[in-house]
């Protein structure tokens, strides 16, 4: 979606990238050079990578504010972006603030989230734990498993089993153990 004020030049907003909103645009990449390349606007403002980032290319500009949840890239920092128009540009600054992780763990924990979404939690906590954003990873893997088994996860999605097999290959822990005994899902 195009976003506009009056008096300053348009910012291309989306989640994913221009065309998908499940696509990771990151900086440098080929597909990310690529669209910016084909923009009809200067500006465009992303997210999905959790990653925190500005990218110049082709005379345009690529702000991903990063993310205030599961900020990728620094352990327990919460990640945004100001942009403001002045003379005749969109300015920017990336900011960061700390918070703590154990009171982040605290009501995550006291949340239905892990008893109603299966390993993803687990790599959610794992990530803002570590600043390393396991949950693609875990996802791609899952599918990997699901795919090399038969699964069509077009139709079925991929099966819990496959996520439990891809978390522990990743070395993510049970974030909550005390919950496995309540979760509706195999160990």
């Amino acid at each position: 979606q195009i976003f506009s004020v009056p008096d300053a030049d348009p910012i291309l907003l989306v989640h994913g990238s221009p065309t998908n909103l499940r696509e990771l645009m990151y900086k440098g990449a080929d597909n990310t050079k690529k669209y910016m390349e084909e923009m009809t606007v200067k500006y465009i403002l992303c997210g999905h990578t959790h990653e925190q980032f500005v990218f110049e290319h082709a005379g345009k500009r690529l702000i991903n504010p990063g993310s205030i949840g599961v900020a990728i890239g620094r352990r327990s920092h919460a990640h945004y972006a100001i942009i403001e128009w002045i003379d005749g540009e969109w300015e920017y600054e990336l900011k960061e603030i700390p918070y703590d992780f154990s009171r982040v763990c605290k009501t995550f924990y006291n949340s239905d989230l892990l008893l109603k979404a299966g390993a993803w939690p687990d790599c959610i906590m794992k990530s803002i734990d570590t600043g390393i954003n396991y949950g693609p990873l875990c996802a791609k893997m899952a599918y990997d498993f699901a795919i090399a088994n038969g699964i069509n996860v077009n139709d079925e999605g991929i099966p819990e089993e496959f996520w439990q097999i891809a978390k522990q290959k990743l070395g993510v822990k049970e974030y909550n153990p005390n919950l496995r005994s309540q979760r509706a899902i195999p160990n």
